[in-house]
């Protein structure tokens, strides 16, 4: 699936008004395909649940969760977890967001790559 079968998924999610869960995970979803899904669940108000575990979304994917966990009002369970390169900083990045997440019970971002400079 990848990037472009995420855009194509989002664009739907856009309209949806009955599906609650979606599993994405094991499709090669970068930064650009979890763009995309952040933006679409920006106007959703069904989705409850998102998993996009084992993908390859960075720094760049993560600030489009958090940007989403500002104002979504329906997500409660978001997976990001055993793969991601989201690192420190989009860990942090989502962390902030949670303070003004009130409907989100479930973030899983195990596994998550981290770089030590030496």
């Amino acid at each position: 699936m990848k990037d472009p079968g995420a855009t194509l998924i989002a664009e739907a999610l856009q309209f949806n008004s009955t599906l609650t869960k979606i599993d994405l995970g094991g499709n090669g979803i970068t930064d650009d395909g979890a763009i995309s899904l952040a933006q679409a669940l920006s106007s959703n108000v069904t989705l409850t649940d998102l998993r996009l575990f084992g993908s390859s979304i960075g720094v760049k994917g993560a600030s489009a969760f958090a940007q989403l966990l500002l104002t979504n009002t329906t997500l409660s369970v978001l997976w990001l977890s055993s793969g991601q390169r989201i690192g420190d900083n989009g860990a942090i990045i989502i962390s902030d967001s949670l303070h003004s997440n009130s409907t989100l019970k479930h973030l899983n971002l195990g596994c998550i790559y981290y770089f030590i400079l030496i």
